[in-house]
Order: C-alpha cells, then sequence, then structure tokens
C-alpha cells in the first residue's frame, strides 16, 4: 500500500498541477506534519482545520496568501466528509439557476414518429 504522501503526488499530477505547485504543497503538508509532530496519515481533518486557523490568528497571515490543498483521505467523490464543501457550492449554484416558480418533474415517451420534433 502507498503512503498518502506518494498518493498525494500521483493526484497531483493526474490533475496537471506545476512542479512547482506540488513541491510548495508538499512543504505545506510538510510543515504540518512537524506542526503535531506526527506522521501524515495520523493527521485528522479537525487538526488540519485548526492549524489553518492557529496561522491566520495567532501568526497573523491572510486568507488570501496562502492556497489550502484539502487531501481526498477516501478519495471517494460522494464522501460528505471530504466533498461537501464542493457539493453544497454546487447545489447552491443550481439554487441560483432555479426560476421563482413551482417546479415539477414530468417524464413522458414521445412516439417514434414525434422524436424528431424534440432533438
Amino acid at each position: 500500500m502507498k503512503d498518502i504522501r506518494q498518493r498525494m503526488i500521483e493526484d497531483m499530477k493526474l490533475r496537471g498541477l506545476a512542479p512547482g505547485t506540488q513541491a510548495t504543497y508538499l512543504e505545506a503538508v510538510k510543515v504540518l506534519a512537524r506542526h503535531y509532530n506526527r506522521k501524515l496519515d495520523e493527521i485528522t481533518q479537525e487538526q488540519v482545520k485548526d492549524f489553518l486557523l492557529y496561522l491566520i490568528e495567532p501568526k497573523g497571515y491572510a486568507k488570501s496568501t496562502y492556497k489550502v490543498y484539502s487531501y481526498h483521505f477516501c478519495r471517494n467523490r460522494s464522501c460528505p466528509k471530504c466533498h461537501k464543501s464542493d457539493t453544497q457550492a454546487w447545489l447552491q449554484g443550481r439554487q441560483k439557476e432555479l426560476l421563482p416558480v413551482p417546479y415539477y418533474h414530468v417524464i413522458f415517451t414521445l412516439p417514434h414518429e414525434l422524436r424528431r420534433l424534440n432533438r
């Protein structure tokens, strides 16, 4: 089984991240692991959140000065823990597209002769 660092490297390559960006992200997780004096796979998402708050509040880093790479530990796109914010953002985007009228979902079958009208 691959360690979490190697999986992270492979995922970043698959996403097409530039080598410099990959190095920055790897350095960031190294700092995180050093902060807790633990291996990367022993750090919880709650600890990651606490560390980021530590960077913002006591350290005084501006939120806009760093990018957060949230590694998906389970690698499942349906995981509510890993993808909750992505899902919420997508849903909010779809809500903005809706008109202020009641919606009904209707499914019907067209006869073969009329299908060309629906294209």
